[in-house]
């Protein structure tokens, strides 16, 4: 028998982000989907939506956002009356809802409704989006499932509220697929709706903005991301404190996501080389001769944009798994002659737009992190598993994906590795903003339940840092932003290693 689930709707805030849900939820098969709608409104104030035209003007935004109004939805299901299974609630109403066993309730930041995102938004704290599950068979009895999401942009309405409610849209997907389990019943707050003199003072600080980000650029010099690097025994976890050489950008690129490689006594560092003329990144190596980098060379190039160039050796070759999430596919490489030559062997996930897939080996068998984006969620917040037996695959998706939606302790930023006997996943931290920092998080258990708890964070001072890795010595980093200082011919940046001194996961 299927899971009898109704979509519960005010008529006067049916948005697309509504429409995705009923997209995702028409192709379960166990879902059969009902649309129903509560019989009094509340609507956003209409110059709310004059405010995001203007937005969208000032940044040139094209294409359908999540907040759009649409006149219809989808029934992807036969309509009907209850009882069901489940009514995700969207109403706002305070009347009584259809007969179900099961309420879920979109919150963000402790509030519900839409509303609550952009009440949310005016703030500079971190975010939340929560999914109250209210048993109506346990009386008294709730439980939320809770996520910290990241945002593009936190200052543009828009594309902020198309991170959030896509975030939503995943979360909702989650909680229908687990069973609930008795919690202590929470209180849901009503949020006010913000006065228009408060959404014009957000907007207009967003136009000033962008102008004085312009000025900015054009006084003194765009910043950019840069690769460091260090050849030392004693690496900057056992340091804490550490000065990195900066590879040299030049007027036509700049260069990220370092991954090193010593072979037969020789140090490469592959990363990704963005070009300003195509738009795109591509995928270069540089060799260190006398700790110093040679120019680099272009290994592998597609017409859609590379970057991280997760670098492996396996049974004697070496192998890379380029970000492609442009491509919608995870693809796999060979080195036919390393480092130079490489081949396209295959793809090892289709149809995903998945992001810095990482492979480590645990228990037998390999397994893929990977980030992935989900209708206009950011790609820095949703965590998936991938397991196979081999590298070539089958890689299957782990029954829990996504194992984790949080800004801080999702998105891959290096290989794996062991520090002190325990096996270390380097880790964007996304939440102020995109590559602020990177944190360094313990793997506990991945079959099963995922576990990790945070054991450190690496950062630049006030640059940008999201990509650490360390190979026999030549440890690398990339950093954001601009670099003044000089030392032996070289720019240089001097990162940072604090321990965590609690536990967190």
């Amino acid at each position: 028998m299927k899971t009898r689930i109704c979509l519960y709707l005010d008529r006067s805030r049916v948005f697309r982000w509504h429409l995705w849900l009923a997209d995702t939820l028409a192709a379960i098969p166990a879902y059969d989907i009902s649309i129903e709608f509560a019989p009094d409104i509340h609507p956003l104030p209409k110059y709310c939506f004059v405010l995001f035209g203007l937005e969208r003007f000032v940044y040139g935004r094209q294409g359908r956002s999540a907040i759009d109004v649409v006149d219809h939805i989808l029934r992807p299901g036969r309509p009907g009356q209850g009882p069901f299974n489940t009514v995700i609630d969207f109403s706002l109403t305070n009347d009584p809802l259809p007969d179900c066993d099961r309420i879920l309730t979109p919150c963000f930041n402790g509030m519900p409704g839409e509303i609550g995102a952009i009440t949310g938004l005016f703030g500079d704290g971190p975010l939340s989006v929560e999914i109250l599950d209210d048993m109506r068979k346990s009386p008294g009895f709730s439980k939320s499932w809770i996520a910290s999401p990241a945002t593009t942009d936190r200052h543009i309405f828009v594309r902020s509220l198309d991170n959030l409610l896509s975030c939503a849209v995943g979360m909702i997907v989650k909680a229908l697929a687990r069973p609930s389990i008795p919690g202590e019943r929470r209180v849901i707050a009503r949020s006010p709706t913000p006065p228009m003199w408060a959404l014009l003072n957000k907007v207009s600080a967003t136009v000033i903005r962008k102008v004085v980000r312009q000025i900015d650029k054009v006084v003194y010099g765009d910043r950019h991301w840069s690769v460091g690097w260090r050849i030392s025994s004693a690496s900057l976890l056992d340091r804490s404190i550490a000065k990195f050489a900066v590879f040299p950008n030049d007027r036509a690129h700049y260069f990220a996501d370092p991954f090193p490689v010593r072979h037969h006594g020789e140090d490469f560092i592959f990363m990704e080389q963005f070009c300003y003329a195509s738009g795109r990144g591509c995928i270069a190596v540089t060799k260190i001769t006398d700790n110093r980098p040679d120019r680099a060379t272009v290994v592998i190039d597609q017409p859609y944009h590379l970057s991280y160039p997760f670098i492996f050796e396996d049974d004697g070759e070496f192998w890379m798994i380029p970000e492609a999430g442009a491509s919608r596919g995870i693809d796999l490489y060979r080195a036919e002659k390393f480092p130079y030559r490489w081949k396209w062997e295959g793809r090892l996930l289709n149809n995903i737009d998945g992001y810095d897939a990482t492979i480590s080996r645990h228990a037998g068998r390999l397994w893929m992190f990977v980030c992935e984006r989900i209708w206009k969620s950011s790609s820095w917040d949703e965590l998936s598993l991938f397991s196979s037996d081999c590298l070539t695959g089958p890689w299957r998706p782990h029954p829990d994906n996504p194992i984790l939606f949080d800004a801080v302790l999702c998105r891959p930023g290096g290989a794996m590795f062991v520090h002190n006997g325990e096996m270390m996943r380097p880790v964007q931290d996304c939440s102020r903003l995109y590559g602020g920092a990177l944190s360094l998080c313990r793997v506990n258990t991945v079959d099963g339940n995922f576990s990790q708890t945070l054991r450190g964070i690496i950062h630049a001072g006030d640059l940008g840092c999201h990509t650490y890795n360390n190979y026999a010595g030549l440890e690398v980093i990339d950093i954001f932003g601009r670099t003044r200082d000089v030392k032996n011919g070289f720019p240089y940046v001097t990162a940072y290693y604090s321990p965590e001194k609690t536990n967190a996961g």
